[in-house]
């Protein structure tokens, strides 16, 4: 567990010095910009990781595939992960919808880190794949 937590840490290290926030490419960021793209990188990796072995078990065990998971979970999963895209994309992206949220809760507006759009998108693909291998292994 401690070598798996160490390389997730290393690996989110690596990506976070690679994909820069805006305050680090700027030269405008303190320690704790690093320290939480850091965090966010090696978030991304370990709830990405956490979808790894569902899959494979859909696909070397077919006849244990749907045993014990929940449908009600992964539908849940895919509606909130579609809901998270939207929130992610719009609080990133769109100016309009940072300053309302700035104008209703007051300060500068609410900060999505560079990693979190990729993963509203990412993780939802392993949730359709795990519920594309449930309605085949359920037929």
């Amino acid at each position: 567990i401690i070598l798996g937590l160490s390389g997730i840490a290393l690996l989110g290290s690596i990506l976070a010095f690679i994909f820069p926030s805006e305050e680090q490419h700027n030269n405008q960021s303190s320690s704790w910009d690093v320290i939480s793209n850091i965090l966010g990188y090696s978030y991304f990796l370990a709830w990405t990781l956490s979808f790894y072995p569902q899959i494979i078990t859909n696909c070397t065990h077919p006849e244990k595939a749907v045993r014990g998971l929940s449908l009600d979970f992964i539908v849940w999963n895919i509606i909130g992960f579609a809901l998270y895209a939207v929130y992610t994309t719009s609080l990133r992206y769109s100016a309009v919808v940072r300053q309302e949220y700035a104008d209703r809760f007051g300060g500068g507006g609410a900060v999505v880190i560079q990693s979190e759009v990729p993963m509203a998108y990412h993780d939802p693909s392993f949730t359709n794949t795990t519920m594309f291998n449930v309605m085949i292994n359920t037929m």
